[in-house]
């Protein structure tokens, strides 16, 4: 069919995934409000979250478009992307809470970027082992323990939402099982023990601001 030709997709909060399973061939896909789309263009992981002081007009925008993806009908099921065989890249920019739990069956998934005020349960993400890049730019990461067995992570990024004052990550050790990472980006990393980054041998990037 002539839908099978499309690789690359954005959408906006809210539309029912189940129909894409009339495009096999789905690479890519992006999924993000459109404040973001504004300041990350189509298809690109979001920068690192800059100080933003919403406007009346634009959290009365955010809560209706909120609403609109809590009503949604059908129910938009993140699990319904598994049924795309191709599918290797997701980025997801929100406004809402998201549970990993509804991205742990894309095990096929090898980049992953999360913009969202707060994730639950990012232990589930541990079941996508295919992941090389993971960005995370989020409250509601703490430890990284359940994260050991994405061993083929190359590109792994977790940023606080409100500039790492309600998130802290105690302890970075269980990264050193990570022997392919080469970019590490931790915000407001302070107070940690160093000793475990000489483990990382082939690291070539690390951002610790």
């Amino acid at each position: 069919s002539q839908l099978a030709s499309i690789t690359e997709l954005q959408l906006s909060p809210g539309v029912a995934l189940s129909g894409l399973s009339a495009c096999p061939n789905l690479t890519t896909i992006s999924i993000s409000e459109p404040y973001y789309e504004e300041s990350c263009g189509p298809l690109s992981p979001p920068p690192p979250p800059k100080l933003h002081l919403p406007t009346k007009q634009e959290l009365t925008r955010y809560a209706f478009r909120a609403k609109q993806v809590l009503q949604a009908d059908p129910p938009v099921r993140y699990s319904d992307l598994a049924h795309l065989p191709a599918l290797t890249t997701l980025h997801l920019s929100l406004h809402t809470t998201l549970d990993a739990a509804e991205l742990s069956e894309l095990t096929t998934l090898e980049e992953l970027t999360v913009r969202v005020p707060l994730i639950e349960h990012p232990e589930e993400l541990a079941k996508l082992t295919a992941l090389r890049t993971l960005s995370l730019v989020c409250d509601g990461v703490t430890d990284l323990d359940s994260l050991a067995s994405l061993s083929k992570l190359r590109d792994f990024s977790v940023y606080g939402v409100h500039g790492g004052k309600r998130q802290t990550i105690s302890d970075l050790a269980i990264l050193a099982e990570a022997t392919q990472l080469k970019v590490l980006s931790i915000d407001s990393y302070r107070g940690y023990d160093f000793s475990m980054f000489p483990l990382l041998t082939r690291l070539e990037v690390l951002n610790l601001a």
